[in-house]
């Protein structure tokens, strides 16, 4: 079974690879932006600079789908949060159940 199909049977069928390049994005429904920009991952070789979440921040998220190159909607990760009952407060910084 791949990562995706994991993904797919597990938590939803709407989770996908983010694409770090933004001519993915421009017939998304809602549109993102960053204050933080900086050189983009994808053409290293120009003096593009670009938001952070289409690889201003330096990285080519097709690259790390597992950390932060995935994409889903926000009842998603509500499932996900559901099923597996897991949080990640600010102040602490690790998994807490919870109860």
């Amino acid at each position: 079974m791949s990562y995706f199909d994991y993904i797919h049977s597990r938590i939803s069928p709407d989770v996908s690879i983010w694409h770090t390049n933004s001519s993915y994005h421009a017939n998304d429904v809602v549109t993102r932006e960053s204050e933080i920009t900086g050189p983009c991952a994808v053409f290293p070789n120009t003096n593009n600079s670009v938001a952070a979440i289409f690889g201003g921040d330096g990285m080519y998220k097709e690259t790390a789908i597992g950390t932060c190159g995935l994409a889903s909607t926000a009842g998603s990760r509500a499932l996900f949060l559901n099923h597996y009952g897991t949080c990640f407060p600010p102040s602490i910084g690790s998994v807490q159940t919870i109860q």
